[in-house]
């Protein structure tokens, strides 16, 4: 860039001061290499900004629109080659601190301390946004602890009714077991009033079953609705005492029967012998029982 320094001060016209211009401006260049602001930057930039802010330091009144007729880059370059020299120490000496002192601390380039403020920036927002939410949150609980206490504080008819009813496992288990065997005992007395009935006996005997039926189930759905850790509980204390071979035979009545299956005739009707169909043998000859010599002689003819 040196090179290009001296060039563009003899087009800017300094007169005398051409030299020191340029040397104030290779100085301020220098510095902008030690701060890594040169690295992949077009020198022309560097140049234009070392000569505007020289030309200032020794009372030349040029602008930036003369030093882009000069070095051929836009005003934005310029600008922004100023603005990242400004961020620099070196920018915030005065004159004369400026071309006695040589700062050695070098500064990371421009665009990874811009990438570095970016990124912090976008950190800090995150840390902002967490924070708002956890503070909602802990409002959101207040609010609704408050909703809480009012709903219990509540005074009137329904104030029992202000509290949540929920229902535990065990009960939901309990209450749907209820409603199956209520279920199946609709299920079962609509099979038993639908049957059809045979004979005297069958019916007599369909009936007994019928009751012994019920009164088992009823015995069994007595047994589900007890607790059955409660030793107190004389109905379980019946059941559970009962022997093995009762428990057995009321499993084996819930079976089904004839009558339920729709059965007209009983056991004894179908193990009945009844009588033999007599089947003649089959002799190849043809049975002329019953034939007249007049069909004969007429089939012949």
């Amino acid at each position: 860039p040196c090179l290009y320094i001296v060039r563009f001060a003899h087009h800017l016209e300094f007169g005398d001061k051409t030299h020191e211009v340029s040397m104030t401006a290779l100085r301020m260049v220098q510095r902008m290499k030690r701060d890594w602001m040169h690295t992949g930057r077009r020198p022309s930039g560097l140049c234009g900004a070392a000569l505007l802010v020289a030309s200032r330091l020794h009372d030349f009144n040029r602008n930036i629109r003369d030093l882009v007729r000069v070095v051929k880059v836009c005003e934005t370059t310029i600008r922004k080659r100023l603005t990242e020299f400004g961020d620099t120490p070196s920018g915030k000496l005065t004159l004369d601190e400026f071309m006695t002192i040589d700062l050695e601390e070098e500064q990371d380039p421009p665009c990874f301390k811009a990438a570095r403020k970016k990124q912090k920036q976008l950190l800090d927002e995150q840390g902002r946004i967490e924070k708002v939410t956890e503070e909602i949150s802990q409002l959101q609980k207040k609010i609704e602890a408050e909703l809480e206490d009012r709903r219990r504080k509540v005074r009137g008819r329904f104030a029992s009714y202000a509290k949540d009813d929920r229902l535990t496992e065990e009960e939901e288990n309990q209450i749907s077991s209820e409603f199956i065997m209520g279920d199946t005992m609709k299920t079962i007395n609509a099979c038993i009033n639908d049957s059809p009935q045979g004979n005297g006996e069958t019916a007599a005997s369909s009936s007994a079953e019928k009751e012994s039926a019920r009164e088992r189930l009823i015995v069994l759905q007595s047994r589900d609705d007890s607790d059955p850790d409660d030793p107190d509980d004389p109905d379980d204390c019946v059941v559970t005492n009962e022997p093995r071979q009762q428990q057995n035979g009321v499993a084996s009545s819930l079976r089904p029967t004839a009558a339920t299956l729709g059965l007209k005739e009983s056991i004894e009707e179908c193990m009945r012998i009844r009588n033999p169909v007599v089947n003649t043998s089959e002799t190849g000859d043809l049975d002329l029982e019953g034939l007249d010599e007049e069909e004969l002689d007429g089939v012949s003819g």
